[in-house]
């Protein structure tokens, strides 16, 4: 992404520093830096804290199993052309099994397969990749 972003990701004067605290610890156990979208939610304070709870709901807490849920994610980030979303979640991804040598084939598929269509018999490739 070349453009800068709308909202810029807040600082610990921004955010608070409960918030601060809580994407320090987010990013660490994630094996990086507190994600962005982490600290441009958090400029609204209770809506970030809403948020977490929803967002928790559907990552670690979601029906997927996580590796399945990060080959969804790594799918819209190449379609989107995230590469801050494909970085962090490829890290994310080898962390729940994935394996990093398979990203280049996940980045084809997505670049050839059409954008809807009919739900994979298994969710082991994101949607639009089967």
């Amino acid at each position: 992404m070349t453009e800068p972003p709308r909202i810029a990701p807040g600082g610990r004067e921004e955010i608070g520093w409960v918030n601060a605290a809580i994407v320090r610890v987010i990013g660490l156990a994630a094996g990086g830096k507190p994600p962005h979208v982490f600290t441009t939610l958090a400029r609204n304070r209770r809506l970030f804290r809403r948020w977490l709870w929803f967002a928790g709901g559907l990552m670690p807490g979601g029906k997927l199993p996580r590796k399945d849920t990060e080959l969804v994610i790594l799918g819209v980030a190449h379609l989107t052309d995230n590469a801050y979303e494909w970085g962090h979640h490829e890290r994310l991804g080898a962390r729940a099994g994935l394996s990093p040598r398979a990203a280049p084939s996940w980045r084809r598929r997505a670049t050839t397969a059409p954008a809807s269509g009919p739900r994979p018999a298994s969710p082991s490739m994101p949607i639009g990749m089967s």
